[in-house]
């Protein structure tokens, strides 16, 4: 690693990320903690854009890459990282309102990949510090 990359690493974000619960999980069980998870996922363009809710036919191919997932004991956790600064214009809950969707999709994916049910979904938002359950905000 270059001094220059080195020095652009905030330790203290990092710190903070794995004294958060979710980080915590991460740490606990490495051997089923999964990372860069790329997906491919066909869907109905109606499930997507509400403008094709009249053509049942037309398919859409969604590709991403999911910032991770871990697995413990029956569960399945969901996370996604999120560099977005808050601001007074822009709030937590905007956050969390711009990628539910995105989050969602993956969520959906990871389910079909697994062939079992997302039990979490997290946005770890780097600038607050925290992670965000979706499904209790």
């Amino acid at each position: 690693m270059s001094e220059k990359v080195a020095k652009a690493i905030n330790v203290d974000e990092i710190v903070a990320f794995y004294r958060d619960p979710l980080g915590k999980e991460l740490l606990a069980h490495p051997t089923t903690t999964y990372r860069e998870v790329p997906f491919s996922l066909l869907m109905k363009a109606k499930d997507v854009f509400s403008a094709f809710q009249e053509n049942d036919d037309q398919r859409i191919l969604i590709h991403g890459i999911i910032d991770g997932y871990v697995l413990v004991d029956d569960h399945v956790t969901l996370f996604d990282y999120k560099t977005d600064r808050i601001t007074p214009k822009t709030g937590v809950a905007d956050i969390v309102h711009r990628y539910r969707g995105q989050l969602k999709l993956y969520a959906l994916a990871l389910s079909k990949i697994l062939k079992r049910p997302i039990d979490h979904q997290y946005l770890y938002l780097l600038s607050a510090n925290r992670a965000i359950d979706i499904d209790k905000s």
